[in-house]
């Protein structure tokens, strides 16, 4: 488990298909489109 940016507990994903230059904004579309078994 790692630090979030803001200092609370976080943790690490490791995508592919993501370039290392996107920003935050296209991380969070990136994953808009994923269902989460909590949201069923």
């Amino acid at each position: 488990m790692m630090l979030g940016t803001e200092g609370g507990e976080g943790f690490v994903v490791k995508v592919r298909g993501l370039p290392w230059s996107c920003s935050a904004d296209e991380v969070q579309r990136f994953f808009s489109a994923l269902v989460t078994e909590s949201d069923l």
